[in-house]
C-alpha cells in the first residue's frame, strides 16, 4: 500500500481511528470586529488585496468602507428632505400681527358676541331697579361706543319703517318685531347669541317708549287746536 502523506500512521482507510493533521504554511489571522485595513496587512504580510472603492481610494483612505465607520451623508439630499420648520406659533403670530396691524372691523365682519342672558329690570331705568342698556353693553360685552350708537340707529331706522311708533312695544305685531330682530342680526353679526335677541328688543322698547309718550303729549294740544278752530 502506498504511503498517504497525510495519514499520522499507516491504516487502512477505512476506519474510524483515522487521525488527520493540518499542515498550515502560517498561523490564521486574529478575527476581531474592529480590525481594519492595515492591520490586516500587517498580519498577513502585506499579501491581502487593499479593498478600494468606485472612486479608487482604499478603505483605510475612506471613512465609509472602514469597519465601524459610518458612510457621509449628502447635504444636498438631507436639506431638501427636510421637513417644513413653519411652527404654529409662528403661523400665531404672524396671524395676530395682521390682525393688529389694521384698523377696527367692519360690524358686518365681526364674529357674534358671547351668548349673555338679560339683565334684571327695564332698559334704561337704573334708579327703578333696571339698567342703563350703552353702559351694559360697552362695559360689559365688550361693545365700543360707535357700535352701538350705529346698532341703535338701523333699529330706530326700522322701526320707523316697518312700525307704527304712535303705540308702545306691547302694542306692536311679534311678528314684525321678530323680522326686524332678524334684519338686526343679519347685518351685525355681534348681535347674534343673545337670548331672545333682549338687545335689539330692548332698543325697540325705549324707543318705541320715547315715541309713544311723545306722541301722547302732543295729542291733546291738537285735539284743543282744533276744537277751538
Amino acid at each position: 500500500m502506498q504511503k498517504n502523506p497525510y495519514i499520522d500512521a499507516p491504516r487502512p482507510f477505512i476506519s474510524t481511528r483515522q487521525e488527520w493533521r493540518l499542515f498550515s504554511r502560517r498561523a490564521l489571522p486574529v478575527i476581531c470586529a474592529r480590525l481594519t485595513q492595515e492591520e490586516l496587512l500587517q498580519l498577513t504580510g502585506g499579501d491581502a488585496p487593499r479593498d478600494t472603492d468606485s472612486t479608487g481610494s482604499s478603505a483605510p483612505d475612506n471613512p465609509a468602507l472602514q469597519i465601524g465607520g459610518e458612510a457621509p451623508q449628502d447635504d444636498t439630499s438631507s436639506s431638501s428632505n427636510q421637513p417644513n420648520t413653519h411652527t404654529p406659533s409662528s403661523t400665531t403670530a404672524t396671524t395676530a400681527q395682521n390682525n393688529n396691524s389694521g384698523s377696527e372691523e367692519p360690524l358686518n365682519q365681526m364674529s357674534p358676541a358671547k351668548h349673555r342672558v338679560k339683565p334684571r329690570g327695564q332698559p334704561n331705568r337704573p334708579g327703578s331697579g333696571g339698567y342703563n342698556l350703552e353702559k351694559h353693553m360697552v362695559e360689559l360685552c365688550g361693545w365700543t361706543q360707535n357700535q352701538f350708537l350705529d346698532i341703535q340707529g338701523k333699529v330706530h331706522a326700522l322701526a320707523g319703517e316697518k312700525l307704527d311708533v304712535s303705540k308702545s312695544y306691547q302694542k306692536q305685531v311679534s311678528r314684525t318685531l321678530t323680522s326686524i330682530c332678524d334684519a338686526v342680526k343679519q347685518e351685525y353679526p355681534i348681535t347674534r347669541g343673545f337670548d331672545q335677541s333682549w338687545v335689539i328688543r330692548d332698543m325697540l322698547k325705549v324707543y318705541l317708549k320715547n315715541t309713544s309718550e311723545t306722541h301722547r303729549r302732543r295729542r291733546p294740544r291738537n285735539s284743543f287746536d282744533g276744537s277751538a278752530s
